[in-house]
């Protein structure tokens, strides 16, 4: 049996955000486990240089990924 090495709320901080370059986009990802029923959230907003809002995009994994494995995979989907 799997056992997370992560617990909930074992750790929380606190990030700004700092906008882009003029003329880029930033992209932010942002995800979330589900210890339970061993799920991965994913979710990216899409920002431009000023702060608006651009796009957005949430999803739900039936595998549970480690942190930097669903952060890296909510970047591969916001670029394609």
């Amino acid at each position: 049996m799997f056992t997370p090495t992560l617990k909930p709320r074992e750790r929380f901080w606190c990030v700004r955000w700092h906008k882009p370059q003029a003329s880029f986009w930033k992209v932010n990802v942002d995800d979330a486990f589900f210890f339970d029923i061993m799920h991965t959230g994913i979710d990216m907003v899409l920002r431009d240089d000023l702060g608006v809002f651009v796009a957005c995009k949430t999803m739900v994994l039936d595998t549970f990924y480690e942190v930097d494995e669903g952060k890296v995979l909510g970047l591969f989907e916001a670029l394609f």
